[in-house]
């Protein structure tokens, strides 16, 4: 068949199916559908997943296209392991098609694609590119209209990351407008950046525990209904209208919360940060645009280590678990080299913890004798 007959025999099948059916190989049902080759090629992203960073700002794209209104972002580092935690209050996926959302050219967004800094978003590539990236990507949960929990697991020494994850970006004012100016493109760079351009989304980021803490705390002040155990969570996690994150306000037992957040929320954290947690000595995380629009409330601003930050903000609130296991390796090292003069030891390690703009150590000491 000639170029010209091919021409005439597609414009025919325009004419009689409409553009879609030359942009569709498959339709998969619920909205999703897999896209011809050709329709994905041509809208090729402007670049593939290169960094930890890149799988991020894939997965909350795809959580602000699915219509959400919060994300919380929980991220935590285990040796060369990055574990990043993605869940919204979007429009969910349907379970038959979790299997399938991993695979090529597979998408929801057949008619609204979105083109943003980032690039096109919307050609069914970025969960098949961050699959083929990543150790390991997984849907933890997930409800239509009720939001999804996705957990991903880098291994950095093969998708690497910034360095600095635990520096927040100089913002200005200017002409009304919040820009970033300064700062590594770490994640808390690209998901502020993210925020300005969305501001009706609120993005909460910070470790696990933290993150629990977020959402358990949103949860009661938000819910009316009797708190009870593990069953009444179920009830309304599985066959319920609020949104999953919303759940975790009927959970009034600290173990039954461990176990949850694990099972159904990715959120590995400990007994001990649990009891924190409703105890209040974890505190909640503000909302990244809350934060800016708190920092540039008035002139007066503080710089500290170089970060133009605001009198009001918690200064220590976003120094990751990792980084704190380093300080507390560093003061149990340096109480060894005075200890051992004074016949002194270190009775387990050294507890820290964050209070607001405080960084508290705890040393329990034991002599020879008491051994």
């Amino acid at each position: 068949m000639s170029s010209k007959e091919q021409d005439k025999l597609i414009n025919f099948i325009k004419g009689v199916a409409g553009d879609e059916h030359l942009k569709i190989e498959e339709d998969l049902g619920n909205g999703f559908v897999r896209l011809r080759v050709s329709e994905a090629e041509r809208r090729q992203a402007k670049h593939d997943i290169r960094f930890a960073e890149d799988v991020v700002i894939e997965l909350i794209r795809n959580s602000r296209d699915a219509g959400c209104r919060n994300i919380f972002v929980a991220f935590h580092k285990d040796k060369d392991i990055r574990n990043i935690v993605i869940i919204d209050d979007g429009s969910g996926i349907p379970s038959n098609l979790m299997p399938r959302i991993f695979e090529p050219r597979v998408t929801s967004k057949l008619e609204t694609v979105v083109t943003d800094k980032y690039g096109i978003h919307g050609r069914g590539m970025a969960l098949y590119s961050i699959k083929s990236n990543v150790e390991d990507v997984d849907i933890v949960a997930s409800a239509i209209n009720r939001g999804s929990v996705i957990r991903v697991r880098v291994n950095t020494g093969k998708l690497p990351e910034r360095h600095d994850q635990s520096t927040f970006p100089i913002t200005k004012m200017h002409r009304g407008e919040i820009n970033v100016v300064k700062g590594p493109h770490n994640i808390l760079r690209l998901l502020t950046e993210f925020c300005i351009e969305h501001p009706e989304l609120k993005i909460f980021f910070g470790s696990p525990a933290q993150v629990l803490a977020t959402m358990y705390d949103l949860s009661q002040n938000l819910l009316t209904s009797n708190k009870g155990g593990k069953a009444v969570f179920l009830e309304n996690f599985e066959e319920g209208v609020l949104p999953l994150w919303q759940c975790t306000g009927f959970i009034a037992d600290v173990k039954a919360l461990m176990e949850i957040s694990k099972t159904y929320y990715g959120l590995d954290v400990s007994q001990r940060n649990v009891h924190r947690i409703f105890s209040g000595e974890i505190e909640s995380l503000d909302d990244l645009h809350s934060i800016l629009i708190s920092k540039h409330k008035n002139s007066v601003t503080k710089r500290v280590s170089g970060v133009d930050l605001s009198c009001s903000t918690n200064l220590v609130k976003y120094i990751q678990k990792d980084d704190l296991d380093i300080l507390s390796k560093g003061i149990e090292k340096e109480f060894n080299k005075i200890g051992n003069k004074y016949f002194l030891h270190l009775k387990g390690d050294p507890k820290i913890w964050r209070e607001k703009n405080k960084i508290k150590i705890l040393l329990e000491v034991e002599g020879e004798d008491d051994f």
